[in-house]
């Protein structure tokens, strides 16, 4: 199965993070400013683009940009889709 490293990594850059940025070790919060818009914003992009769905209580799993591929890999692998 394809990784979903190539896809998330064009859904930050289209938030506008800057390439250098996208590291696996990258804090959404405290490297990048995000909010609870951006947050937001970002799982839009992620429930579109792999036909996801992400409830309110997973979100806090999301806090480096590694810990959100390992998180959206589990979700594909838990909808048998991508």
């Amino acid at each position: 199965m394809k990784k979903p490293n190539l896809s998330l990594y064009r859904i930050f850059r289209k938030m506008g993070v800057p390439r250098e940025q996208v590291a696996l070790k990258t804090n959404l919060y405290k490297d990048l400013g995000f909010d609870a818009s951006d947050i937001n914003i970002l799982l839009f992009f992620i429930e579109s683009r792999f036909n996801i769905n992400i409830n309110e209580k997973e979100i806090g799993r999301l806090v480096t940009i590694g810990h959100t591929i390992n998180f959206v890999e589990e979700k594909i692998d838990e909808y048998g889709n991508y």
